[in-house]
């Protein structure tokens, strides 16, 4: 069905994206609580794309990393 299509999507692709976190010389050192964080944040960017689109999905990554960077 579709909506089972949608939510392994979510799942994988929230996955990969906070597994790429965790690669290259400037990755973070592992932990569990760090990679979960991501992967909620994964799932509501990968919801975010599928209500609004790709760039709104961008945009917001991007506008928390600015948070973050800002007040970090």
């Amino acid at each position: 069905p579709d909506w089972m299509a949608a939510v392994m999507a979510v799942i994988l692709s929230s996955l990969v994206f906070s597994s790429v976190h965790y690669i290259g010389s400037l990755s973070d050192a592992f932990e569990l609580g760090s990679f979960l964080f991501r992967f909620f944040a994964g799932a509501l960017l990968a919801a975010i794309f599928y209500l609004r689109g790709f760039a709104v999905a961008v945009y917001t990554h991007a506008i928390y990393d600015i948070i973050v960077m800002v007040f970090h």
